[in-house]
């Protein structure tokens, strides 16, 4: 059976980094972002409404798939979300290892906008950073992962 670690936390908490850190050759990473680019050909972070539908799709199809009997050992699955309901039905449906990556707000919003590829949307990303503080609620049971900020 796959390994399934579900990585939570604001965007630019270091969820990619995390990420980054603890995969291996064949390893499974599920990432918005990067389904983004995968279909649109567009920098990262720049994510075309019109195409939220389909990434959704892919996303959901690339789970259905990994429920069933494969060859992968471990696979990530990175979110922003702030749903319990959401991060729940993966966690049981994998038996998944929740992992909470805590960084503070104003960490995140440094990183934000010391990240060309983001900085020239600088209010687009404290609102949602502001979103996702506002919104987290502990998570029953998930690993925190604090010391993000030498990332």
């Amino acid at each position: 059976m796959t390994l399934v670690t579900v990585v939570c936390g604001a965007p630019g908490s270091g969820k990619s980094t995390w990420v980054a850190r603890q995969v291996h050759w064949g390893d499974l990473v599920l990432d918005i972002d990067r389904l983004y680019e995968a279909i649109s050909m567009q920098p990262t972070y720049h994510k075309p409404a019109n195409l939220l539908q389909i990434i959704l799709a892919m996303r959901d199809a690339a789970l259905t798939r990994l429920a069933r009997p494969n060859q992968i050992g471990k696979a990530y699955i990175i979110t922003t979300t702030t749903r319990h309901s959401e991060i729940y039905a993966i966690a049981t449906r994998f038996k998944a290892r929740v992992v909470v990556i805590q960084t503070p707000s104003i960490v995140c919003m440094r990183r934000i906008a010391e990240d060309p590829r983001r900085s020239e949307m600088l209010n687009h990303w404290q609102e949602l950073v502001e979103r996702w503080f506002t919104n987290w609620r502990d998570y029953p049971g998930a690993e925190v992962i604090t010391e993000m900020d030498e990332v």
